[in-house]
């Protein structure tokens, strides 16, 4: 399935962006969430009752951006931090290799994972048809409080929109103090080695 999601576009998007189509895929083993539009490609994983991001890919250049998981987002309510999924177990934070995410499970301390769904990206205004592309929607919850992380992967360009929505399940009010929706651990271009 890597391989066929993989493939290095053969013409300029910024002058033909036709065939670029977003799109939800899922692996044969149903552990893995893939956002795919032929310009950028991020891949999710699914361990127990966690979910996390291993794998942001551009194709035109063939690099691969992550080098560590980490949550989907966090939040802090009524003072209190919670992660919003995220896996554990990965040995070194400074690369990600393949065989660790087999071993990577949920980390307890996180919303859990609940399930996903993913459907046309939706107008925003009455007046303006929709965007092209498709939205990915990942549910994190328990009795209290539900999250839900979504993703917009539109058609013909290399842009992928996050937001987060809060459900109180709760019978009392909470205050919410800060939203982090993105996370993500990136090797520092600055740092890089390069030569030999």
């Amino acid at each position: 399935l890597f391989r066929s999601l993989s493939k290095v576009p053969t013409k300029d998007w910024l002058v033909d962006a036709t065939g670029f189509k977003a799109g939800v895929y899922t692996s044969e083993d149903k552990r893995e969430i893939i956002l795919w539009n032929g310009l950028v490609r991020r891949t999710f994983r699914i361990g127990g009752e966690g979910l996390a991001c291993v794998d942001l890919y551009n194709p035109i250049t063939g690099q691969q951006l992550l080098r560590a998981v980490r949550p989907e987002a966090r939040i802090t309510v009524n003072g209190k931090a919670i992660r919003i999924g995220g896996l554990t177990g990965q040995p070194e934070q400074a690369y990600l290799k393949n065989e660790w995410i087999e071993k990577l499970a949920a980390d307890p301390a996180a919303l859990p994972f609940l399930d996903f769904s993913a459907s046309p990206i939706p107008a925003v205004l009455d007046h303006q048809p929709a965007p092209a592309g498709i939205s990915l929607n990942l549910r994190f919850g328990n009795q209290t409080l539900e999250v839900i992380v979504h993703y917009e992967l539109h058609d013909g360009i290399p842009l992928m929109v996050k937001w987060l929505e809060l459900k109180n399940k709760s019978n009392s009010a909470f205050r919410l103090d800060r939203v982090v929706n993105e996370i993500l651990a990136f090797t520092e271009e600055e740092s890089a080695v390069v030569g030999s």
